[in-house]
């Protein structure tokens, strides 16, 4: 069999330590798409070379995706509650203050972080100002990848393309980021069984595109389909049953924090499938980090 070996990206280099990322080409010479998982925000590395999918299934990048569905101009990241707060205070057409802080809106937000909330008649041609627990923090933290989208199962499918997509235009890898729990410092299984789920999308998309699986990559999947193994396995199409993800999602400290506040339905309206074709995707605009 013959071996693949490493190329050079061209001009682009990695990410703190300045190293340039290697690319694999298979045996016809074709550069091979590399997908990892990164199970919390800190395990992504090398930034610059990879398109990043951040995964706050419950429920910031679900909120995104409902954010834009109903309308909203753009939504800027805030770093804290209070520089939410102060951003709102400053600008010369106050946004609406959106997310949350144990899974309820702070004092002084308009709104919280429940996809079920955003609707055309409050946020259409708005523009929303979002802050959460880890999702947020997530997409902060991976910012200066050149590509960063915000992924869940209500976008799941359009997001899956589109990353492999814009990888292949772009010449780099993939890494799906898990925002995890505790301020992105623990591990949370909704956000992985979310990736997995990608994980097995991304595969079969990229079958004729050289996409190649990291063990991290191979790890989610195992665990996404473990779910699916107890439930009788996927539909015709290869989607999971609405069981196993709600198994998977009542089993994450996140659906247990929202059923005691009051938000169970979140976790259901959340474990829907391609709701939307919608990928949010974060830029630099006027100083400030948006997605749009």
């Amino acid at each position: 069999m013959a071996s693949c070996t490493p190329a050079v990206a061209g001009g682009r280099h990695g990410g703190p330590g300045g190293r340039i990322p290697l690319r694999m080409r298979d045996p016809s010479g074709g550069l091979l798409v590399n997908l990892e998982v990164a199970f919390l925000p800190v395990l992504a590395a090398d930034l610059a070379s990879r398109v990043c999918v951040v995964i706050d299934v419950l429920r910031a990048t679900s909120t995104l995706v409902s954010m834009l569905d109903a309308g909203a101009r753009r939504v800027v990241l805030a770093e804290s509650v209070s520089s939410a707060l102060s951003l709102a205070e400053t600008s010369v057409v106050r946004p609406l203050v959106c997310g949350e802080s144990g899974g309820l809106p702070p004092a002084g937000f308009d709104m919280g972080n429940s996809p079920r909330e955003f609707k055309p008649g409050l946020v259409s041609g708005r523009e929303l100002c979002f802050c959460t627990s880890n999702g947020t923090r997530a997409m902060r933290r991976v910012s200066e990848s050149p590509a960063v989208l915000a992924g869940s199962l209500l976008n799941a499918s359009a997001v899956a393309g589109e990353s492999l997509d814009l990888s292949t235009r772009l010449g780099i890898d993939i890494t799906l980021v898990c925002s995890g729990d505790y301020l992105g410092s623990r591990f949370a299984i909704d956000d992985a069984f979310t990736a997995g789920y990608l994980v097995a999308l991304l595969r079969k998309l990229g079958a004729q595109r050289g996409l190649t699986l990291d063990e991290s990559a191979v790890a989610a999947e195992r665990l996404y389909r473990s779910y699916l193994q107890e439930s009788g396995g996927s539909d015709p199409d290869g989607r999971p049953p609405r069981d196993a993800i709600l198994q998977a999602f009542w089993e994450s400290h996140n659906a247990r924090v929202l059923k005691d506040v009051g938000l169970a339905e979140d976790v259901e309206y959340c474990s829907q499938l391609d709701l939307s074709s919608r990928v949010p995707r974060l830029k630099l605009e006027d100083g400030l980090l948006v997605l749009s």
